[in-house]
């Protein structure tokens, strides 16, 4: 955040820095009891190895899922908003939030933009893919988070 606020803003950052920090400790400890351990870990592998004879495709994408998820900044960035403990880190997300949207940067609230459209397997360049494969039509429901998004972005920059 550093980095992409002063390459905007020099020294930009100086303002939420001290909100930034604080809200990665309370975020880090207050998810900890939510990171797998290793033998979770394992095991969720385990079944999905045990599942089949062959390996397949979405077999492979579970398991790149299930390691993408280790630390609680993972967590945040799959759970976006809704898996901030309440309180004071969600008080000071909301601030760093609308600081953030001030200096033009716009955070997506359900995580990254694979959460979307949940039911698509894939990452990245592959996701997008997938999804206008499954749902052609912009205009279906399923594009509804993104649209509004959109709307709120465009609606921000009018003012």
């Amino acid at each position: 955040m550093k980095q992409l606020l002063n390459s905007s803003n020099p020294n930009c950052y100086s303002e939420i820095a001290p909100k930034h920090k604080k809200f990665i400790e309370k975020f880090q400890k207050g998810t900890n009891n939510q990171v797998k351990t290793q033998e979770d870990i394992r095991n969720e592998i385990n079944q999905i190895y045990n599942a089949d004879k062959f390996m397949s495709p979405q077999s492979v994408e579970q398991i790149k899922s299930i390691l993408r998820e280790i630390n609680s900044l993972k967590l945040l960035k799959t759970g976006g908003k809704s898996i901030i403990p309440q309180g004071e880190c969600i008080n000071l997300f909301n601030h760093i939030n609308e600081f953030l949207k001030e200096n033009n940067i716009f955070i997506l609230e359900c995580g990254e933009i694979e959460r979307f459209v949940p039911d698509v397997l894939g990452h990245g360049n592959k996701w997008v893919e997938n999804t206008f494969m499954k749902y052609d039509k912009i205009e279906a429901e399923v594009y509804h988070e993104a649209r509004n998004f959109m709307k709120m972005i465009l609606n921000h920059n009018s003012k």
